[in-house]
């Protein structure tokens, strides 16, 4: 009779065990399974750092390159605000004595009769004509006439006036290697917006590789 009751203690026991056995198993298994799914979000997340790092260091390296040519094209641009300014004020004083030459001048209204012709200078006349002197000329009535245009003594000092302010503004503009004024204004407005570009560029730079980009690269070379 004892040997029958031991019996089935013992079965119990050898179940209990297998069932934690069984138990354990399964632990190690969904501990390994844990670990190798936190190995594996390791490396991608490792993976996704390496991959930002490598866009951000192209980005600055490109940031980098077209905050340079910018800047270089800006410094190719040898004018500044103040060039601006002074042709500025050569141009109000040419336009202003000119203005006054053209007040000051002698005008000719001329008409000729049927078949007369006329010249003044070298040039022929087509009649009915109207044109303004700053200077001595002569108006000649072929097989007629001959007259002499002589304006008044003061207009000599307006017409020199003139030419003198005209001159200054040519050279000024010639040092440039532009027609007008508007000319360089609008070579000016590029050279701010070179600079303009340039500071932007630099900051996109700043952004993507605040700490520089050779320190970027060390940290780039640490996690491959």
């Amino acid at each position: 009779a004892k040997k029958r009751a031991i019996a089935p203690l013992s079965n119990r026991a050898s179940h209990e065990v297998g069932l934690q056995q069984e138990a354990a198993k399964r632990r190690e298994a969904a501990e390994a399974a844990v670990r190798a799914a936190e190995a594996t979000e390791k490396i991608t997340r490792a993976e996704t750092e390496l991959r930002e790092l490598d866009d951000r260091l192209g980005r600055a390296k490109q940031a980098r390159e077209a905050a340079e040519q910018a800047r270089v094209a800006a410094a190719s641009i040898a004018m500044e605000k103040a060039d601006l300014t002074r042709l500025r004020k050569l141009a109000e004083a040419e336009m202003k004595s000119a203005a006054q030459l053209r007040v000051a001048a002698t005008r000719v209204a001329v008409e000729l009769a049927p078949g007369a012709r006329a010249r003044l200078g070298a040039e022929f006349i087509t009649s009915p004509a109207d044109f303004t002197l700053t200077e001595p000329g002569v108006l000649e009535i072929l097989d007629s006439a001959k007259i002499s245009i002589m304006p008044g003594g003061e207009l000599s000092g307006i017409r020199q006036q003139a030419e003198a302010d005209e001159r200054r503004l040519r050279d000024s503009l010639a040092k440039f290697g532009l027609p007008s004024v508007d000319d360089v204004q609008a070579v000016l407005e590029r050279k701010q917006d070179l600079v303009r570009a340039a500071e932007t560029s630099q900051e996109m730079l700043e952004t993507h590789a605040p700490e520089g980009i050779e320190a970027l690269q060390g940290r780039i070379r640490a996690r491959r």
